[in-house]
């Protein structure tokens, strides 16, 4: 379907979101790394290489990577949740200021943030700073709107230039998670060899420099198409909220207008809350996992692991889109993302080989199906000028999603290690088959709304088909 004129008849925002996620990707995993390496030092053991596996669990050795672990894990815990709060109030005021004034708020406030944390970050690495100077650049990422706003500036977009209900909109949102997942495998598979050869400086470096094309790409190459109805069914226009900063009063009229869309809504977003919970946790505490016992994987291995990861998850997400959706209906679509997540947080669990970890992450391979087409399925219950209300408050819970992820499972995570480093996994396995319930509970409920009528508005003129009946 085209959607605009030249190149843009198939862009929207991929290339924006492309370039935003070179700039991206390197910064959690360079962070994790650098941070244990700073703390190995600062135990006064600068020869000991943390790579190395130590079998004897009584030595010096093992003990002093079980610390070195815990207290990375609880840097990674008060870095996340600085960054993740400081969204929750970010990612609104952006997000709705982006439905009156246009998408470009949504998208170049989070360039700005990002590049104030690589700078913060390439500080701290060059001048050897210390670590709680890194909680600056995270509160700066987070008032820039982070990867949140970004999302739901792309979500709004796509939503403006596509037809409810159709095929063109599901794939467009797809392709979100698609990129995020595929190009974060490109980074991840270079970042291993790029810190090893360059040190900890160069990926900070690139996070400067992938901020600058995509503020180009913005600026010059994205046409802030406005909201207009030139297909579908003629209904009424909603009331564009006169101040669009007024976020739970937007939100409270669009849920309680309609008391079974407000239900649908409320588990559409429930779904990609908890997905938003796990994930990052998984993100996260992975780099941890792998680079602990027994796997203690080196920074090249690690980032073969964490590329591998987003690649399969990426190519999942496009291929259950394009093939799978295409034979199944959206629901047990999700029915199946939802067992291939549960099976691969258990396997991952479990595991205690490296064979075992990449058979998780096969496992795995529709992981993140069940986001793009729950934010699809939203944007089809609302009208042209409600999107940008969904989308901000969506992204209000993807970033408290954010901020209680890193409380609660990197606490599991250094809580538990010493009897089970991977009973975080069975946890994260524990709340998806609690999202999986709502899955089957909308599965039940939603269709029914589709076999209903659509309201029209009376005072619509209707002499044109008066004119072609007669």
């Amino acid at each position: 379907m085209a959607i605009g004129q030249g190149i843009y008849k198939y862009v929207t925002t991929e290339h924006i979101l492309v370039a935003f996620m070179l700039a991206y990707g390197p910064i959690i995993p360079t962070q994790t790394q650098y941070i244990e390496k700073r703390i190995a030092e600062q135990l006064g053991v600068v020869e000991v290489r943390l790579s190395e596996c130590v079998t004897n669990t009584s030595s010096s050795g093992y003990q002093l990577r079980q610390k070195v672990q815990q207290e990375a894990s609880n840097w990674s815990l008060y870095l996340t949740a600085i960054l993740a709060f400081s969204v929750i109030f970010s990612a609104n005021m952006w997000g709705a200021l982006s439905d009156k004034y246009g998408r470009y708020v949504a998208l170049i406030m989070p360039c700005v943030g990002l590049v104030l944390n690589g700078v913060v970050n390439l500080l701290v690495v060059y001048f050897c700073l210390p670590l709680w100077v890194l909680l600056i650049g995270s509160l700066a990422q987070g008032i820039g709107g982070d990867l949140t706003t970004v999302i739901v500036g792309c979500a709004g977009y796509n939503s403006d230039v596509t037809v409810p209900e159709s095929r063109e909109r599901t794939v467009r949102f797809i392709m979100i998670d698609a990129i995020y997942c595929l190009v974060g495998s490109i980074c991840q598979f270079v970042l291993g060899f790029v810190i090893r050869t360059f040190g900890f400086e160069a990926p900070y470096l690139s996070v400067i420099g992938f901020i600058a094309i995509t503020s180009a790409f913005i600026i010059w190459f994205l046409p802030d198409r406005h909201i207009t109805q030139t297909h579908g069914p003629v209904i009424a226009p909603e009331e564009v909220p006169s101040n669009p900063l007024n976020v739970f009063k937007n939100v409270f009229h669009l849920f309680a207008q309609n008391k079974r869309r407000g239900w649908l809504l409320a588990g559409f977003n429930y779904i990609i809350f908890s997905n938003i919970l796990f994930s990052v946790a998984l993100m996260a505490i992975s780099v941890l996992y792998t680079t602990g016992e027994p796997f203690c994987m080196d920074p090249l291995h690690e980032g073969y692991y964490q590329g591998a990861m987003a690649g399969v998850f990426g190519i999942g997400v496009l291929f259950g889109g394009i093939i799978i959706c295409k034979y199944l209906p959206k629901f047990w679509t999700m029915h199946l993302a939802s067992l291939s997540v549960v099976a691969s947080l258990v396997i991952t669990a479990l595991a205690k080989s490296y064979l075992m970890l990449y058979i998780g992450l096969a496992t795995g391979f529709f992981m993140f199906m069940t986001t793009p087409l729950s934010r699809s399925s939203m944007a089809n219950l609302v009208g042209p000028n409600e999107q940008g209300i969904v989308f901000a408050f969506s992204g209000c819970l993807m970033s408290l999603s954010g901020f209680l992820s890193p409380i609660i499972f990197n606490a599991i995570y250094s809580s538990t290690l010493y009897f089970m480093a991977g009973f975080v996994y069975l946890t994260m396995a524990l709340l998806v088959l609690i999202s999986w319930g709502v899955i089957v509970l909308l599965h039940i409920f939603e269709p029914r709304q589709r076999n209903g009528y659509i309201e029209i508005n009376a005072d619509v003129d209707t002499s044109c088909i008066d004119d072609k009946l007669a």
